[in-house]
């Protein structure tokens, strides 16, 4: 009933988040759940996020780089932590897709703004030239 309910566009992204942290990312319920959210609130980019974090998890990495993509373009997101997070995974993604340069500069884009990022810098080292 709260899902439906427009004066909580939020709820059906905080169950897509539940099933997700119960059921795991291979749960044939996750995607249909982001899904919801995104339809009850096109607009919440940390379910889009967390949509391609589950489409990644399931091996289905040319889809989630495309919304990474998205979540990383110039005036898409306010949020910097949601950016910074985005460009992480856009350069595992690449890196996955078997595009070192593009993970390079992905995690180059990382550090220039969260230089303490542990996990950015050794991907951006395995990666330097």
């Amino acid at each position: 009933l709260l899902i439906k309910d427009p004066a909580y566009p939020h709820a059906a992204w905080m169950q897509a988040g539940l099933m997700r942290s119960l059921h795991g990312d291979h749960d044939p319920r996750i995607l249909p759940a982001y899904d919801a959210a995104l339809e009850a609130d096109p607009a919440n980019l940390y379910a889009l996020s967390e949509r391609a974090d589950v489409l990644r998890a399931q091996g289905r990495h040319a889809e989630a780089q495309a919304i990474y993509a998205h979540i990383c373009s110039p005036g898409c997101c306010d949020d910097e932590a949601l950016r910074v997070e985005a460009t992480f995974q856009l350069g595992c993604v690449a890196l996955v897709l078997g595009a070192p340069h593009e993970a390079r500069e992905a995690f180059k884009a990382v550090l220039a703004v969260a230089p303490d990022y542990p996990e950015a810098l050794a991907m951006y080292e395995l990666v330097a030239d």
